[in-house]
């Protein structure tokens, strides 16, 4: 279960979080965050990445409509030691499917949507 969690953080990280117009290595930040605790949270990203044996992730931090912070970590080919960064495409494939169906049936749960209603 916690696995799972975990799977989902990362797949929303992955399909909503990916910055399109960022395109620096370096992370971007543009607020007073302790640079103790930016490299503390890159950190723990990192060590989920590789607790999950996720061979690349790209993760931003968006307030006010602007990202304020985005990064990469691991490697986008490991084969050729590319590393990922804050504006790696990844294939999504047919994850959403999987994503939305567990939205639907949590909704489900809490009576929100009945699966016996007519469409």
């Amino acid at each position: 279960m916690k696995r799972m969690k975990l799977i989902n953080i990362f797949i929303v990280a992955f399909v909503f979080l990916i910055p399109t117009s960022v395109s620096s290595q370096t992370p971007v930040l543009e607020t007073k965050v302790p640079a103790d605790s930016l490299l503390e949270f890159e950190l723990q990203l990192d060590s989920l990445r590789r607790y999950l044996k996720i061979p690349a992730l790209s993760a931003a931090v968006v307030k006010n409509d602007e990202i304020i912070w985005a990064n990469g970590f691991g490697y986008a080919d490991l084969e050729k030691k590319v590393k990922a960064t804050d504006s790696t495409a990844y294939r999504v494939a047919s994850i959403t499917k999987t994503y939305a169906s567990t939205i639907i049936m949590q909704l489900v749960n809490e009576g929100i949507i009945d699966l016996e209603a007519p469409i």
